[in-house]
This record gives C-alpha cells, sequence and structure tokens, in this order.
C-alpha cells in the first residue's frame, strides 16, 4: 500500500494538493480532472478524490465522483468502500445524483472486467 502521507509525483497532482490545501472549489475541481489522468499514485488519488468529497459544495462532490468512476473504468482501480461510498452521495445534495450515479456504473464496469465477465453478461 502506499504511503499517503507521501507528497504526489505529478505536477497535476502537486496543483491538487496545494488546491486542496487553499480550498478553491473551482481550482480543486479543475486539479481533480487534470490529477486523475496524470497522477500515477491510484492510492493517493483515491483519498484525494474523498477530501475534495467531503470539502463541499456539492460541484466538488460531483466531480470527486466522476473522478472516482474514472479510476475504476480506466485504471481498474477498485476499493470496497467506493460503491457504498457512491451510492450514499445523492443524500447529501440531490443533484449530486447523475455524477453518482455514472460513478457506480463505472466502478460496476471495473468490477466486473476484473471478474472476466462480459459489461452485459447476467
Amino acid at each position: 500500500m502506499t504511503d499517503l502521507s507521501a507528497p504526489p509525483t505529478s505536477e497535476s497532482g502537486r496543483r491538487l494538493a496545494r488546491a486542496l490545501e487553499n480550498g478553491d472549489p473551482e481550482e480543486v475541481q479543475i486539479a481533480l480532472v487534470a490529477s486523475v489522468f496524470e497522477e500515477p499514485d491510484d492510492d493517493w488519488m483515491y483519498e484525494q478524490c474523498l477530501a475534495a468529497a467531503q470539502m463541499g459544495p456539492w460541484q466538488v462532490t460531483a466531480v470527486a465522483a466522476t473522478c472516482i468512476g474514472h479510476l475504476a473504468r480506466l485504471r481498474g482501480y477498485i476499493r470496497d468502500e467506493m460503491l457504498p461510498f457512491l451510492e450514499s452521495l445523492p443524500a447529501r445534495d440531490p443533484r449530486i445524483r447523475s455524477y453518482a450515479e455514472d460513478a457506480i456504473e463505472d466502478v460496476r464496469f471495473a468490477i466486473s472486467r476484473r471478474e472476466g465477465r462480459s459489461e452485459n453478461a447476467p
């Protein structure tokens, strides 16, 4: 497992760390999207998504959910608590529902791929 206190290795990851520290929602959203494609440390990236989702406002939480979905679908990164976390998000704000649902679909796709099943298999 990765040392989550270790600094990020990419420039976009460093930008995300600064944005989260400064608490600027718009900058956090931009940095989250860039980092999910560039930061190679999946564990660190996932933890930053969770931190961003906790900071709010709803738009930041929505982008964080999307990025969790990207980690799953694009990288095959799965954590046991992903689905319960994503399923809990719409209760915070109904505007998050569609973002959470898309991320849930991405996680389920990654799980089915990991288990060797087709996306459309019963």
